[in-house]
Formats: C-alpha cells, sequence, structure tokens
C-alpha cells in the first residue's frame, strides 16, 4: 500500500484526498492465432435463443426475478427442458445448483452421449450471486467443466462478488469529511488459480468475469404502475428517505460489522434534519411497516409507496459487499437516488447525470441540502436514472446481455488444452509441459521495460536470459547471445524442461514461430512516456567518448532533452517517425501465431508483484521467487503514465504504415536518421 495524492473520479471539481491505494491487480491480456479479438456477441441475436435453466429453487430470490422472469419477458428468448438439444444454451445459479457435483455430473452424462463430429462444446453461463467472489467452490466446477470440454471458451462467469477487498469502514475519530476508502479491486479470479504442477496459469475462464448487479425487479414496476394509476394526485410530498431500521441500533455503534456504515448514514439524516434551519424538511429514517427481510421474495405496497412519496431516496450498501436490490428499486421509483461508490456503476449510470454519489457523510449532507433546494435539478437528475434503471436493468435486459453480450475485456484468453487423461498411458503430457519447446520472445520496442524485466527473470529463476543482439558471450543456442555476464546465475538447459527467455526489439518474423518461439511476452509502454524515455537515453549514449559513437559524429552538441527546443523541425520529423513505428511494431506483435500475453510498462510499475507474476507464470515458472527478484532489482521510476491494460490497435490505425514511415524518412537529416537507427525503428 502506498499514500498518494487522490482525486475524486465522481467529481467535476477535482478535490486532492490523502488516499490509500491498494494495488489493483491487473491481469494481462493474452492473444491466440486465429482468435484475435477474443470474445463475441452470439451469432443467434436474430433467431429465438432456447435456455436450459439449472436451479432448485427456481421461484426464490434471484432465480425468480432475474434469471426466470428475464427469460419470460424477453421475446427473444424461450424456456426449454431439453438439456441435450444442441442448439440451447444452460444458464446456471449456481447459488441454488450445486456446481461442482450436480451440474458436472450432467455434464458429464451429455458429453459421455456424444460421439464423433457431435462431441462438441456448448454455452454455458454460471451465474454466482453469492457473496464468496473469488473464494467460491465455483472454481472447482470451473476446472472440471474445462477439462471435460478440453476448452475454456464455452463456459462464461458472472459474480455479484465480483470485487473484493472493498471496506467502507472509517476508523476510529474519523470527522464526516473523512472520504470513503477502499473500494475494492476486481477479483483476480482466473490469474490467481493455479494449478498444481503446472507450468503455465491454468486460466479456466476465457473471458471476463463480468459484474452480477442486481436488476429491476418487474413485480416491483408492475406494482409502482399501479399505485401510480390509482393516485393520480401522488406529488411526493416527503423529502428524503433512508429505507434502514435505524431505531433498531445503537446511535453511533460503528463497529465492524456489515451495517455499520448503514447506521452512522442513519445518523447523519437525523442529525441534518435536526438542525433548525432544516425543520422544515420531512424525512424518514426507518423501516417500512412489515416485516422486515420480506422484501427479497415479495413485494410490500408500504415500501412502493415510500419510493413514489419522497423526493430523495438515499441507499447504502453494506460496507464490506457492493450491490444490493435497493439501487434499482429506488431508480424504478423516480426519485433522486443519493448512492455510496460502487465500483464500477453499473451501465448507464453516472454522477451527477442519472445519479448522486456521496463519498463521505459530509457529502451526503451537501447534497441534500442542494437538491433540495434546486428541484428542477433534481427532477432532471432523477428522471434521467428512471431512464436508465427501465432501459439497460430489467430483468430481460440483463439476461439478453448474459446471453448476446460481448464477454471479452483485460482478462487471459487460452487455447484449446490437451485432451483428457487415459488412465492406462502413463507417458502422457501433463498440462502445461514445454518439453515440445519452451522458448518465449521478450518483444519489446526499445525502452519499455526490457532490462527490468530481464533482471526479475534472472533473479527470481536463478537463470540466464537471451537476446538475438551481440550483447554477451554467445549462447550454446543458435543465433543468440547472453545477456550481461552475471556469473550468479546459468543458461537455462532445455533437456531438463528449463524455459528460455530471448530479447528482440525487432518485429520478429511470423515465419519463425512456433519453430524458433513458441509464446511471446510483449511489453508495451505509452508513446508519450516511451518518447520521453528514448530521448533520455539517445542523451546518455551522446555523452559516451568513442571513436564508434556516430551519434556525437552526426549530432554535433545535441541536447536531446532541449531538441524540441533548439531544433524544432528536427524534433517533429524524430516524434512523427517514433509514433509510426512504435504503432507498426505493436499492430505486428498483435499478429504473432503463438500464445502472446501484452503487460503495459503502467502494470510493471503499479503491482510489479502481480505483472511479472503474470509474465512467469506465462513462460512456465509459476513458482519463481519474484519477492526476492524485486528486492534485489528495484525501480526507481515509479510515475505511471498510461492505462494499466493493453488496448489492441485497429485495422484502421495499423493500415499502411511501412508507407507513412518511408514516406517521412525520405528527407531527414543524418542526425534523425542516426538517432532513429540507435533506436532500431526501422527494423
Amino acid at each position: 500500500d502506498k499514500k498518494i495524492k487522490w482525486s475524486s473520479p465522481y467529481h467535476s471539481q477535482k478535490r486532492d484526498h490523502n488516499y490509500v491505494l491498494r494495488s489493483i491487480p491487473q491481469i494481462d491480456l493474452v492473444k491466440y492465432p486465429n482468435d484475435p479479438t477474443g470474445c463475441h456477441p452470439s451469432e443467434s441475436q436474430s433467431k429465438i435463443q432456447k435456455m436450459v435453466m439449472l436451479s432448485n429453487e427456481p421461484d426464490q430470490g434471484e432465480s425468480k426475478y432475474i434469471v426466470k422472469q428475464g427469460i419470460e419477458d424477453s421475446p427473444r428468448l424461450e424456456f426449454t427442458s431439453d438439456t441435450n438439444d444442441p442448439e440451447a444454451i444452460w444458464i446456471v445459479d449456481t447459488h441454488r445448483y450445486n456446481c461442482t457435483d450436480t451440474l458436472v455430473s450432467k455434464i458429464t452424462k451429455r458429453w459421455e452421449n456424444m460421439t464423433g463430429s457431435n462431441q462438441q462444446p456448448w454455452k454455458i453461463i454460471l451465474l454466482d450471486f453469492s457473496d464468496k467472489g473469488q473464494f467460491h467452490p465455483l472454481r472447482g466446477c470451473l476446472e472440471k467443466i474445462v477439462r471435460i470440454f478440453r476448452s475454456n471458451k464455452y463456459v462464461f462467469v458472472a459474480q455479484r462478488a465480483s470485487t473484493i477487498n472493498r471496506h467502507h469502514f472509517l476508523p476510529d475519530g474519523a470527522s464526516d469529511k473523512t472520504k470513503f476508502r477502499d473500494l475494492g479491486y476486481y477479483s483476480s479470479f482466473d490469474a490467481e488459480y493455479v494449478y498444481e504442477q503446472q507450468r503455465f496459469p491454468f486460466n479456466m475462464h476465457a473471458c471476463s468475469v463480468q459484474p452480477l448487479q442486481y436488476t429491476v425487479k418487474n413485480d416491483l414496476v408492475k406494482t409502482l404502475n399501479e399505485l401510480k394509476n390509482s393516485d393520480k394526485t401522488i406529488t411526493r410530498e416527503k423529502d428524503a428517505a433512508f429505507f434502514w431500521n435505524y431505531a433498531k441500533h445503537e446511535i453511533n455503534d460503528f463497529s465492524s460489522n456489515g451495517s455499520s456504515i448503514r447506521n452512522k448514514v442513519g445518523d447523519t439524516m437525523v442529525s441534518f434534519a435536526s438542525q433548525p434551519e432544516n425543520k422544515k424538511y420531512n424525512f424518514t429514517v426507518d423501516n417500512v411497516e412489515g416485516n422486515e427481510y420480506g422484501g427479497q421474495n415479495s413485494v410490500r405496497t408500504e415500501y412502493a409507496m415510500g419510493l413514489l412519496n419522497h423526493k430523495i431516496i438515499v441507499i447504502c450498501q453494506r460496507y464490506q459487499y457492493q450491490g444490493h436490490y435497493r439501487l434499482m428499486e429506488a431508480l424504478a421509483g423516480g426519485a433522486l437516488v443519493l448512492a455510496d461508490p460502487m465500483y464500477p456503476l453499473p451501465k448507464g449510470l453516472e454522477h451527477k447525470q442519472s445519479l448522486i454519489i456521496y463519498e463521505s457523510f459530509e457529502d451526503l449532507s451537501d447534497y441534500l441540502e442542494y437538491y433540495l433546494e434546486h428541484e428542477e435539478e433534481r427532477l432532471k437528475i432523477a428522471k434521467s436514472g428512471y431512464d436508465v434503471a427501465m432501459k439497460y436493468h430489467q430483468s430481460c435486459n440483463r439476461i439478453e446481455y448474459f446471453v448476446f453480450g460481448d464477454w471479452g475485456g483485460p482478462f487471459v484468453e487460452w487455447s484449446l488444452l490437451p485432451a483428457a487423461k487415459k488412465q492406462e498411458k502413463k507417458t502422457e503430457t501433463n498440462f502445461g509441459d514445454y518439453r515440445g519447446g519452451c522458448t518465449s520472445l521478450l518483444s519489446t520496442f526499445p525502452n519499455s521495460g526490457t532490462s527490468w524485466t530481464q533482471a526479475i527473470f534472472s533473479g527470481a529463476t536463478g537463470l540466464l536470459t537471451e537476446a538475438i543482439y551481440a550483447e554477451g558471450p554467445k549462447s550454446k543456442y543458435s543465433n543468440t547471445f547472453i545477456h550481461g555476464n552475471d556469473n550468479r546465475f546459468q543458461l537455462p538447459n532445455i533437456t531438463t524442461g528449463d524455459c528460455r527467455l530471448v530479447k528482440s526489439h525487432n518485429r520478429v518474423s511470423y515465419k519463425v514461430m512456433p519453430r524458433d518461439y513458441q509464446r511471446a511476452v510483449v511489453l508495451y509502454r505509452d508513446p508519450n512516456d516511451n518518447m520521453e524515455a528514448n530521448l533520455r537515453y539517445l542523451t546518455k549514449e551522446s555523452l559516451k567518448k568513442s571513436l564508434n559513437n556516430r551519434l556525437i559524429e552526426y549530432c554535433p552538441g545535441v541536447d536531446f532533452l532541449r531538441w524540441e527546443k533548439d531544433d524544432p523541425k528536427s524534433y517533429m520529423t524524430f516524434a512523427k517517425m517514433h509514433t509510426i513505428s512504435h504503432t507498426r511494431f505493436y499492430c505486428h506483435a498483435q499478429k504473432y501465431p503463438v500464445p502472446s500475453i501484452f503487460v503495459t510498462y503502467a502494470h510493471l510499475l503499479n503491482d510489479p508483484m502481480v505483472a511479472f507474476q503474470n509474465i512467469l507464470m506465462f513462460v512456465g515458472y509459476p513458482n519463481a521467487n519474484v519477492t526476492k527478484a524485486l528486492i534485489e532489482n528495484p525501480m526507481k521510476n515509479n510515475s505511471i503514465v498510461g492505462s494499466l491494460a493493453y488496448a489492441t490497435f485497429d485495422d484502421e490505425t495499423c493500415k499502411d504504415l511501412d508507407k507513412k514511415f518511408k514516406l517521412v524518412s525520405l528527407n531527414i537529416s543524418q542526425c534523425v536518421r542516426q538517432a532513429t537507427q540507435m533506436l532500431q525503428f526501422s527494423r
């Protein structure tokens, strides 16, 4: 953890706060041959899709209100009970249906009944409504399904607890100005699960684990409409409500139980309403009439009327858990909704556009005061929030998204796994055995974290890295040289299963893959950040006194750190060539015909432990001592620039880059030419 100055993403007027930043594990994108863009929407969007729903309690909780009602209300979906229908998609409420045993048994039975070319996997959507997140037994279930299918591209997962380490608990003595901290981060569900004795990560899920957020309940919408139609005079005579059994709890009991922050929200509203200047407001801070817990499986008229009778509805999640029905219920009621932060906000919702996010108890008081006095703004935001809820978050919308939507994202993909084990064959290859070839290409544009990655690899494994350049003694392997000459490390021995890492700044020919390289690690650095790093590199090289230093010969007296100011024409030409060459390098790397992991320099700096663990697992060393290597090889540059995730260049961006580079390079000075050659722009 490290303390930083943090500007709230929810406020247009940025306010800096002291904030404890917890590293966000970034799972790096892996691309595979013939599958360049990951997971796509289903091709069956234009026809009725048959659905098999599996739940032991189809008329309870989320099984009823999200899955069953979603399928019933969608004109594009229909139920089928035929689990052998080859066109049907299975959708499973894993909270109400045993995944590890019952589901796997059902899949196994169908799979074994298939023969020949008919033995094809089918799409299965697993919905995890539990609070367990990445620690759920769903892990074991996924592992079994992937082994049956020998592929991980047919099982799709959505989890309600898609974030972990969410803690809205404030320390003792914290003032009302203290911002809620630790919103949590996405569960690294796939990357953290490493099967024993594997030489690469067993990524059970090819696409991103989607957040399984609650929807608008259809029966609530029906009740709200009935109330509005029966009473045309609903005027929202009350000002604000927080539906929580506040009186049941001891005021100022802010202990670490799951409801402590809700108690404090109630206390804040009671305190606000008790101020002399606020006596004019009519607040409700209490539970609605009836059974306190009855709302999960039924709709109470008193609650629906409460949503319609108030101008503002305040909601708050439990401090450890994210997501609850109250958000969508409040939006469907049409009032202005004040909510504590979520990461991320559900689709279409935006602070000060469709709801209000309060980040502290002072925020809550300020927003209550402001929006009770500014009716026009309040009504506009409330109307927008209602529209978003009804357009995107009814049950049918959610289920259609799971069936037809794009599940792609910055998560690890994996190609077809080896066939299942045969008991009679004792010498079969284990998952992850690289002995057919395990040389990884370290493919990087110059000054993108290459040397640091090589140092971490060696420090963590005790093995030397190699390069295609003569930057050390010649390697015993053909066409490569040893990087450095550190006698603490030894060269990998491929006959005993060691895996090699070979560096190149060239756009390596596809023809040598997979003959020479069976996979690729691609390091990417933000182009502007990389440009500055390359100028610093040129400055350092220009200071080296050598008879063969052509940089001194062709760029006499040039200060590359002042190049833009001293010689803007040469600088702009160099910058254009850098931009084209940088883009061209990664457009080429995106098409490597071997499994490739893309890791950003920003990710290396932001969370080096996770980033380098991902790399080392990918190249064949899941148990490497990354901690030791990082202690021995710390990175002094901690300025994070650019996105943590790699963003793929599209075909249009990659078009005609060779021609553009050639045109720019036709008329350049000797200094620019030498600088670009030293940085290998043309390779």
